[in-house]
């Protein structure tokens, strides 16, 4: 049974979250502002913490910074506020694992748990030295079509964005290492929640749930920072990539997605070395600064 810590300092909306979980079965501790929140995730050892912004005496956002601080355990923590513009949307996500604006659905509140807390259970397991679906200790493409389905049922159902970044050294024959400083460079750029993967041939691809367009281009750019600080065989990393993104006119189901990143990827390669190509109606392509 997953233990939940939720902070809100409004007691009729804690209740009601505090009941809509319990029903699910979830074990729930309910308190009522962020240094309440900050003391019993130490005392009791949460699996998830959900918090308001707005608090007394510690504000969401001061208290998922100090439940972020230990990197002994992931600790996903979804904030929740009745402001829903771009700033406060982007305040949050600097210290949190999601964003959800007042008033939400219950059920999708519940579906984004669910989401962090598998993720959750993956990191643990990887930590405590569960043997990697792949050698390079990313998953398969097969786990990672697993995860697409799920994450492409929430995002029709809810109308979320969802992206698709496609990763590959633009060596004809690369090394092995050249692979896996891809896979590695990936897991420590992208966040949490994202969902890094072997693909096919040399080609390493991520899952970006709730990333719009702007969002994967952002991570795609950062990405590329971070590969050209990698030398192999005395020379920069270079890698091209492929961005699609939902919702979007050219993709109706989650095949669609795969293709379009696909495509995306060839017409970067097909462009030269070290090109980033977003897929929409026709290829666009980006060079970060």
């Amino acid at each position: 049974m997953a233990r939940v810590l939720i902070a809100d300092d409004v007691s009729l909306t804690r209740d009601a979250l505090a009941r809509q979980l319990r029903e699910r079965g979830y074990d729930v501790v309910a308190v009522a502002d962020g240094v309440e929140a900050v003391e019993r995730a130490a005392r009791d050892a949460p699996d998830a913490v959900v918090m308001d912004v707005n608090m007394p005496r510690l504000s969401g956002l001061d208290a998922a910074a100090k439940l972020k601080q230990s990197p002994s355990r992931h600790l996903p923590v979804i904030l929740l506020s009745a402001r829903n513009d771009v700033d406060s949307r982007v305040a949050a996500l600097a210290v949190a694992d999601d964003f959800l604006a007042k008033p939400y659905d219950h059920a999708e509140l519940v579906a984004r748990l669910e989401a962090h807390l598998r993720t959750r259970r993956l990191v643990e397991e990887l930590r405590a030295g569960r043997p990697p679906e792949s050698a390079s200790g990313m998953r398969t493409r097969a786990a990672l079509l697993e995860r697409l389905a799920e994450e492409w049922a929430r995002a029709v159902r809810f109308n979320e964005p969802l992206s698709l970044l496609i990763v590959g050294p633009d060596a004809a024959e690369p090394p092995a290492e050249a692979i896996a400083a891809v896979g590695e460079a990936m897991q420590r750029v992208l966040r949490q929640i994202d969902v890094t993967a072997r693909y096919q041939g040399a080609d390493v691809c991520a899952l970006l749930p709730n990333t719009h367009v702007a969002g994967a281009l952002v991570a795609a750019g950062r990405l590329k920072r971070e590969l050209l600080k990698i030398v192999i065989n005395g020379s920069p990393l270079s890698v091209s990539m492929g961005i699609a993104f939902y919702p979007s006119r050219d993709i109706a189901e989650q095949a669609d997605l795969v293709r379009t990143a696909e495509r995306a990827i060839a017409r970067a390669r097909d462009e030269g070395p070290g090109t980033i190509c977003l897929y929409q109606h026709q290829g666009y392509l980006f060079q970060p600064e």
